[in-house]
């Protein structure tokens, strides 16, 4: 915890008069946030002329110097008894929303924890919450089970980038807001057969992708408009090699173009608007189709076959023989 200021210095205002000046705080405790002191004095002969000081934050440890300090008045014909002094701290509580949860899959519920957070120096242990989405992908509709609990939930229906704020209450003062990012694969890997919701949420936005393919294989890229992209505007997409040179021509939405890859290593695929100033929702998926391997079966000349695609992106394969 705080211990009391160190004496800075002390010089004579009158006759009999001296004055007491402190200004360091040392913190023995853990991190403290807001840390302002208020000093009083029991005789009547130490006369209090600035009594209140703001030390702002405190790392664990921290020795801390304010800007302004405490000033004191003493009559010296009274000898100065320190111990007379009564130094009085406060502080914010400390919000914590606990850490970063990054490549959470599309339709995962996520659970999110503010048990760490700390009261300040004349709060109660008991501790109130209050959880805000303040960022979400354009798409979303997220909302928290519980935006007052100390451990809510919510889906992560959207690909992206969630932003939630977490500001607690310890009976006498709110906390700085703690900030806990929740993020998708959006802007990671592309696995054969995979289906990903995007966003471009601001203008200018560009959303990177990437696949590992071998040289010589085939792959689709798929791109769908899901929303947004207002009159002409839609998601465009290219597709460049591991050196960086672009793959083909580039690719608007609603388009699924065949690639053959010409090196292997690991392709990038950006995706932005083609206006470059609309935002909206699309699906991005990939289907690697050379070298192809029967997942489904054999067609027969003749025969009719039966079969589902049970998942978002899922691609069915079949061969057949022909003279």
């Amino acid at each position: 915890m705080v211990g009391s200021s160190t004496l800075q210095d002390k010089k004579r205002v009158g006759r009999v008069l001296f004055e007491y000046t402190y200004v360091e705080v040392t913190n023995s405790g853990g991190r403290l946030e807001g840390v302002k002191a208020t000093i009083s004095s029991t005789s009547p002969y130490t006369n209090v002329i600035q009594g209140a000081v703001d030390f702002g934050n405190i790392a664990a440890g921290a020795t801390v110097t304010s800007l302004d300090t405490y000033t004191i008045r003493q009559d010296r014909t009274v000898p100065f008894d320190p111990t007379l002094l009564i130094f009085e701290f406060t502080s914010l509580p400390i919000a914590d929303a606990g850490a970063d949860q990054v490549d959470v899959p599309t339709g995962t519920t996520v659970f999110l924890n503010g048990g760490a957070s700390m009261a300040g120096f004349t709060g109660s242990l008991s501790l109130s919450f209050n959880w805000t989405i303040t960022e979400r992908p354009l798409a979303s509709t997220a909302t928290l089970s519980d935006p007052l609990a100390e451990q809510p939930s919510f889906v992560v229906g959207q690909a992206g980038t969630y932003k939630v704020d977490l500001v607690v209450n310890d009976g006498v003062m709110d906390s700085v807001a703690d900030t806990v990012f929740v993020s998708t694969p959006q802007l990671g890997g592309l696995n054969c057969g995979s289906l990903v919701l995007g966003s471009i949420d601001a203008e200018g936005g560009v959303d990177i992708f990437r696949f590992v393919g071998a040289a010589g294989e085939v792959v689709q890229l798929t791109l769908a408009e899901v929303s947004g992209f207002a009159g002409t505007a839609d998601p465009r997409g290219t597709l460049f090699a591991p050196d960086g040179t672009q793959v083909g021509g580039v690719f608007d939405g609603n388009s699924a173009p065949l690639f053959t890859l010409p090196v292997a290593g690991e392709f990038v695929v950006s995706i932005a608007a083609n206006t470059l100033i609309h935002t909206g929702g699309y699906n991005i998926g990939l289907e690697c189709i050379v070298p192809a391997s029967a997942t489904q079966g054999e067609l027969v000349p003749g025969a009719l076959l039966s079969d589902t695609i049970g998942f978002a992106g899922e691609t069915d394969l079949f061969t057949f023989n022909l003279n």
